[in-house]
């Protein structure tokens, strides 16, 4: 059952007894849906009663069921953290969803449940079992849209891949994505474009490296060591940051390469590989460099990365150098401590 599934059922009738297993992100969206279904404007401080599996005492769970609720039509009985429910625990709450008492509703959720289990098998039968444990790609693209539809958008189909190639399965990355694309394109337009999503996207990584040799490949030096600054303060290990400015420009000099060998555009961003918009730009800023300057780059990086694991120099410095010589123009001089490239 999907999310939309399950707002076309709440609609129809309240079960006795929710499951709601798998993805954190979609088990809390479930959750919050069936609940107020449940208690149906009822007041929750007197018909809701929470519990949490491996931490509370669930024997006075069954007794509340049976409790008829105050001025509501249902008493919600929420267990959070499912895993760990007893044999016992999940017997017993197995009991009370198959009385079908229609003054209570339980809701169980967590990261998974004992499928052989009596709690499970009657969530089963009354067809309440949701198992988020496992997204499909079709599934991911409905939810995505859905996502954009509810802030009264549609969105472009090559935004759907980018958000699922630069986020996998992390829906709460994307949905803060959605949300940025939705007041980045405001009334004017009903539909989020690729563009306007890539406009706001956070990087892959939650550092900044990407902007960091964006400001390396257009050869900004004042931004470029604006971003390295925030980087390290952020608590980006030098190496690291070393590290990712190396790959970067290595796939600079592989996309020069090819372009030098005679392969398409086309060809030259496939080879480039990864996410099909950071291999476009990386071919784009490429093409600012001439092919020995990459060659003398990378080789320096080199030289950088002994310094660096060596400590013998400050690892702030010897970056922001670095930094500095990537961004210069041409002319480049000898290879010794950070020189031109």
């Amino acid at each position: 059952m999907t999310l939309k599934e399950l707002e076309k059922a709440l609609k129809s009738g309240i079960a006795t007894v929710y499951v709601v297993i798998g993805k954190s992100y979609l088990v809390r969206q479930a959750v919050s849906r069936i609940v107020p279904a449940a208690l149906e404007g009822g007041i929750a401080d007197f018909n809701h009663d929470r519990y949490r599996a491996g931490q509370d005492d669930l024997h006075p769970a069954s007794a509340q069921a049976r409790t008829m609720p105050m001025m509501a039509r249902r008493r919600v009985i929420e267990v959070a953290e499912c895993e760990s429910l007893k044999p016992d625990e999940l017997d017993r709450l197995g009991e009370v969803a198959a009385k079908g008492i229609d003054t209570s509703c339980l809701v169980i959720h967590g990261e998974k449940i004992d499928q052989r289990s009596r709690l499970a098998k009657e969530a089963k039968k009354q067809g309440t079992l949701l198992d988020f444990a496992k997204l499909t790609e079709g599934q991911i693209t409905a939810w995505i849209e859905k996502t954009a539809a509810d802030r009264g958008k549609s969105i472009a189909p090559d935004a759907v891949r980018a958000l699922t190639q630069a986020w996998g399965e992390s829906l709460e990355k994307m949905e803060a994505e959605i949300e940025k694309a939705t007041l980045y394109v405001g009334e004017e337009k009903d539909r989020i474009e690729l563009d306007d999503l890539l406009e706001v996207m956070v990087a892959v990584k939650a550092e900044r490296i990407f902007d960091l040799t964006d400001a390396v490949g257009a050869r900004q030096r004042a931004k470029a060591l604006y971003f390295l600054a925030g980087m390290l303060e952020n608590g980006n290990h030098p190496i690291r940051v070393h590290s990712s400015l190396t790959t970067h420009l290595k796939k600079l000099l592989r996309a020069n390469a090819m372009r030098d060998a005679g392969l398409s555009h086309d060809d030259v961003i496939r080879g480039v590989g990864g996410h099909p918009y950071a291999a476009k730009k990386a071919v784009e800023q490429a093409r600012r460099y001439r092919t020995e300057e990459l060659r003398r780059a990378v080789e320096l990086c080199s030289k950088v990365d002994f310094e660096l694991k060596n400590g013998r120099v400050n690892d702030r410095m010897l970056l922001e150098e670095l930094v500095l010589e990537l961004c210069a123009q041409e002319n480049p001089t000898s290879m010794g401590t950070p020189g031109r490239v």
